[in-house]
């Protein structure tokens, strides 16, 4: 059983959202409430997962390894 809005009013922050469990966690958060920040390195991968999950996830492009990027 999980709680519709556990996380509204929350902002996530996930790194390398744009496939695999990092999509899988941002859909699980969007549903349940939270506003979400999604990076990746891919411009391509980024914009398909925007795409898919809305106007609710912010989209960054960032190499997380890059410390230029993130700082």
């Amino acid at each position: 059983m999980t709680n519709d809005h556990r996380f509204f009013g929350r902002v996530a922050f996930v790194t390398g959202a744009a496939s695999g469990i990092g999509a899988a966690t941002v859909e699980r958060l969007l549903r349940e409430g939270a506003k979400v920040a999604i990076t990746g390195r891919s411009d391509a991968t980024l914009k398909s997962a925007q795409k898919e999950l809305g106007p609710e996830a912010l989209v960054i492009k960032a190499d997380m390894s890059k410390i230029g990027e993130i700082a």
